[in-house]
């Protein structure tokens, strides 16, 4: 095996080896393995896992098995494939494989050469890159129209050319396996947000809760904001039992312009779109949940799959998504947030239009109980409880 080949397999095994009792408790080899939303068919002395970063490792040997072990032993001459995928940023026509695979892969145009090619059936681009006695493939297609897969190969070029083959065909057996946008228990959320009062403002912010609370609480927020999606996971949850209980009326303002993940102002007109039909905050909920998909989290193809688990009307969606004019409401909302005082980034959450300092549970409550005329505890606040927003305003909008 060449030191390269060597050195790029014990990396992969020391940063997937913390994972790997949770990944073979859920495997059973040799079967069909579906990892990272893509399904997988190895042979009998195949092995994969899913490594930290969410990328699908399969390897000629057990890989599981192999990252437990105290001191792993790579065995001579391994095939590594590594796969990954990514979404078509919403409103994009998707290139051809050739290109796509270029521009993921950051190959300059007078770079290596990549080829179409087809095997068992499927027509993917690949790369191919010989140094000394090691060789890396690189495989592009689409699984949709919106989801293309990336797989690279590694290994000593004997290796290869022997398992070439095999290898193509595990990369042909790819299908897509798309985590639905709606869990049970987001559906049985929605039963309950269709109990309670809903509106908006003159701006079409999103409005819950009852009207006449004496606490009114707002949030700024981004569904492609990382630290908006800690404050849905951390602190939404208490907020929604209060709103439940009548004490405080929650106003959503969609911005898109913090965070990273793509395709931000298209998951703002999907939740805005789907107020249309009561179903705003149904999408709140499933939007920061699958924000942890990166990349994917906000593919049509998933949306489309939401908007069929609501049973909403799918023509009146997707008309008022080709319409575009929920964008002009996650513009009208930019500049409220710029002009908001004491607006540094997302989440911005008030209590009666004042910002709060940090967001963590024992700060909101303790501002709803202030406008509700409840009496403070003598609690003392834990050391996080002060965590301040992320200042992302300034990072530029994947959909730019």
């Amino acid at each position: 095996m060449s030191r390269l080949t060597r050195f790029v397999v014990i990396v992969l095994l020391l940063t997937v080896a913390a994972f790997a009792t949770q990944a073979q408790d859920d495997m059973d080899l040799p079967q069909e393995i579906t990892l990272n939303e893509i399904t997988l068919h190895l042979p009998e002395h195949w092995g994969a896992l899913l490594d930290p970063n969410g990328m699908t490792l399969a390897a000629d040997f057990d890989i599981a098995a192999m990252a437990e072990e105290e001191n792993p032993q790579v065995p001579d001459d391994p095939v590594v494939m590594r796969f990954i995928l990514a979404g078509v940023p919403y409103g994009t026509e998707p290139l051809a494989a050739v290109d796509e695979l270029r521009e993921l892969l950051g190959v300059e145009a007078d770079g290596p050469e990549i080829s179409e090619v087809e095997f068992a059936g499927v027509t993917a681009a690949q790369l191919s890159i010989t140094q000394d006695d090691a060789t890396a493939y690189a495989f592009g297609r689409y699984l949709m129209d919106d989801l293309f897969l990336v797989g690279t190969v590694v290994g000593t070029t004997a290796r290869l050319e022997e398992s070439l083959d095999t290898v193509q065909a595990i990369y042909a057996s790819a299908e897509a396996s798309l985590v639905p946008l709606f869990t049970d228990e987001l559906l049985e959320r929605a039963e309950i947000y269709s109990s309670l009062p809903q509106s908006e403002t003159e701006d079409g912010f999103p409005i819950i809760g009852n009207p006449d609370a004496e606490a009114k609480v707002q949030e700024i927020g981004s569904f492609a904001c990382p630290a908006c999606r800690l404050f849905h996971e951390q602190v939404y949850d208490t907020l929604l039992d209060r709103i439940v209980a009548g004490d405080v009326e929650f106003t959503y303002v969609p911005i898109a312009s913090t965070g990273n993940v793509p395709n931000g102002v298209y998951a703002a007109e999907v939740a805005l779109c789907a107020a249309e039909q009561g179903q705003f905050w149904p999408f709140y909920d499933a939007l920061f949940v699958v924000q942890e998909r990166g990349g994917t989290a906000f593919i049509p193809s998933r949306i489309a799959l939401g908007v069929e688990q609501l049973e909403l009307d799918v023509d009146a969606f997707d008309a008022c998504m080709e319409a575009g004019e929920k964008a002009d409401i996650v513009e009208v909302a930019e500049t409220f947030a710029r002009e908001y005082p004491g607006y540094t980034g997302t989440p911005a959450v008030s209590v009666n239009d004042t910002l709060l300092e940090g967001f963590a549970p024992v700060i909101l409550n303790a501002a709803i109980d202030e406008a509700l005329g409840i009496a403070p505890t003598e609690e003392t606040a834990p050391d996080d409880a002060s965590a301040e927003p992320t200042d992302e305003s300034t990072e530029e909008s994947s959909d730019s």
